[in-house]
């Protein structure tokens, strides 16, 4: 029954109408695969692109790995570098203190022995008279 109704329909639009119809339908399939054709095209360049961009990236990140590995280093070697420094200050102030005990010990014994010899002058003239 339904190829009875498409054939009335048809046999009542001529055949240029059909012609017509063909033709617009075709040129819409050819335009829609135009039109994916340039979608896809346009895919392949974007596609392309961020390819290349994150090739870039990836070299600037590995770059920038190796800058940040290097700064650890660095960093690690100068905190090496201050710890013994600390440690080298603060056996050198251990030392200056001792040295300055030692030092005040040999000031307080150099004045004893003024005084010790002022006396002996002092007795000495003392005797002498």
């Amino acid at each position: 029954m339904e190829t009875n109704v498409l054939t009335i329909v048809l046999a009542m639009l001529g055949s240029s109408v059909i012609t017509a119809i063909v033709t617009a339908v075709g040129r819409r399939k050819t335009d829609q695969a135009e039109i994916n054709s340039t979608l896809l095209e346009n895919a392949r360049l974007d596609i392309t692109q961020i390819r290349q961009e994150n090739t870039a990236l990836r070299t600037r990140i590995d770059g920038l790995e190796k800058r940040i590995n290097t700064l650890k280093t660095d960093i690690e070697e100068r905190e090496i570098l201050i710890r013994i420094a600390e440690k080298e200050n603060l056996e050198l102030k251990n030392k200056v203190d001792g040295l300055e005990k030692e030092l005040c010990v040999k000031n307080q014994q150099i004045q004893a022995m003024d005084k010790r010899i002022k006396e002996l002058e002092d007795k000495l003239i003392a005797d002498s008279w």
